[in-house]
């Protein structure tokens, strides 16, 4: 089962749930991978302005207290900078601030939506008797800090001083579940509209760092009847960061790639293979309840194949039969846009402007290098390989001329064509003449590498 909304993504399929937790908390990824025969459920819902929470964002009662335009400035959870906010028209006004989520959250845990208990506040922990924890590792980027540092940089507000003493006071290890590295959550409410309140202190105390364009994941252990919750990061909070501490992009904006990262793929691999394997009913999980020295030398075999640096793979002049992280970085280019086009769940052509639900098209939608993977890879330019600037989200037909330089964009973001292009049949349907791209893309990392793209137009085809 898997459904992809506009802002959802709600799936059953292990090797995407593995996915999502290994990218955000190895603590929760070595409890699951450890119950592979549990059915387990993963709902991603991206947040938006009504999710966060009322004292991050604008509300009629602070477009009457302040003066002017200075209400902008209240948007503290928001991404823009103050001057950024002033060129954006029809900014949302809202007081809800429960996070909305999808109707299976309800049917699949049980759990009474807030018109099911008769309008009144559904308690999960306590009336459901349904534990809920939160991975403590996914709360590192989730800090008073950090935002205090972000609301300088964009010439927002800060919270008020009585929330602020608040936050700087709060102690996680006081919700700390023994030494299992998650926190057990003191409660978590179904509202009015959706999920959390001011009351549930540990969920509330995190929902005060959260931006619009996080993701909140849940993810149910069906057989153990348990929730496991924790906020992600937009990749945009990275770059941002980034900007503030003034430090050049070289490497992809989400993390490092480190001999470490390389093994974590591994063991999610090995995860996945067992847990398969559990499903089709080709093994029981005793099987693979093997001591720690015999599970080493499979994870050996993994090794040879996914565990290789690039530096081997060149050494050994062979193809790498996997590319490291591709499927991550093809998810930082999804998100950068989503964000920008406030279009969750919806990939855009940069180029055709066509757009569409990327969970339901496969390769419809694919993620571009703009400097060519192979010429990256042979180059031994790591970095740019999956560098999310080094990327354009194109639609197939689109990606094939751009792959192959029959088409490609210059310095002005104006697409320029081949002349083979004019052979194509319904060639004038694409509107390549005169055709600008989204001034979004252009931005000064991403034109070093379109200039490169361009120069090697120039050079083929004539």
């Amino acid at each position: 089962m898997a459904s992809h909304k506009k802002n959802y993504l709600v799936t059953n399929n292990k090797e995407d749930i593995f996915f999502y937790v290994e990218y955000n908390s190895k603590t929760l990824f070595e409890i699951l991978r450890s119950k592979f025969d549990h059915e387990l459920l993963l709902i991603r819902k991206y947040l938006s302005h009504s999710d966060i929470v009322t004292k991050g964002k604008l509300t009629n009662y602070k477009t009457k207290y302040y003066p002017d335009d200075q209400y902008l400035k209240c948007y503290i959870l928001y991404y823009q900078s103050y001057n950024e906010l002033k060129n954006i028209k029809d900014l949302p006004v809202a007081a809800q601030s429960n996070i909305n989520i999808p109707d299976e959250f309800y049917t699949e845990t049980g759990i009474k939506t807030y018109g099911q208990n008769g309008k009144r506040q559904v308690e999960i922990v306590r009336d459901s008797e349904i534990p809920v924890y939160i991975p403590r590792d996914a709360c590192n980027d989730f800090n008073l800090k950090e935002l205090n540092r972000i609301c300088e940089y964009n010439d927002k507000f800060k919270y008020e001083q009585s929330d602020l003493g608040y936050l700087a006071r709060f102690n996680l290890d006081n919700f700390a579940d023994g030494n299992t590295g998650l926190l057990r959550a003191d409660a978590l409410h179904v509202a009015a509209h959706g999920l959390g309140t001011e009351s549930d202190k540990l969920f509330s105390y995190l929902r005060s760092f959260v931006f619009k364009g996080d993701v909140l994941n849940i993810v149910y252990d069906k057989t153990e009847n348990v929730l496991y919750v924790f906020f992600e990061r937009n990749e945009r909070y990275y770059s941002l960061l980034n900007e503030i501490n003034k430090k050049p992009l070289t490497a992809p904006i989400w993390r490092s790639y480190t001999p470490r990262d390389r093994q974590k793929v591994v063991e999610m691999l090995y995860s996945v293979d067992i847990a398969k394997s559990i499903e089709n009913e080709e093994a029981q999980p005793e099987q693979y309840e093997l001591p720690e020295d015999e599970i080493a030398t499979l994870l050996k075999e993994y090794y040879k194949e996914y565990h290789k640096s690039v530096e081997d793979i060149l050494a050994l002049e062979e193809p790498p039969k996997y590319r490291w992280y591709q499927k991550r970085w093809r998810e930082a280019l999804i998100k950068m846009d989503e964000l920008h086009f406030n279009e969750k769940g919806y990939a855009h052509c940069a180029i055709s402007e066509t757009k569409g639900d990327y969970s339901k098209l496969g390769r419809f939608f694919i993620a571009s290098h703009i400097k060519p993977y192979a010429l990256c890879i042979k180059e031994k330019d790591y970095y740019s390989a999956f560098d999310p600037y080094n990327g354009l989200i194109l639609c197939a037909n689109m990606d094939a001329l751009f792959d192959q330089f029959l088409i490609t964009i210059d310095q002005d973001g104006y697409v320029l064509t081949k002349n083979a292009v004019n052979t194509i049949s319904g060639y004038g349907r694409y509107k390549f003449a005169g055709k600008k791209i989204n001034d979004y893309y252009m931005t000064e990392q991403r034109k070093k590498f379109l200039l490169l793209h361009k120069a090697e137009f120039d050079k083929r085809h004539k």
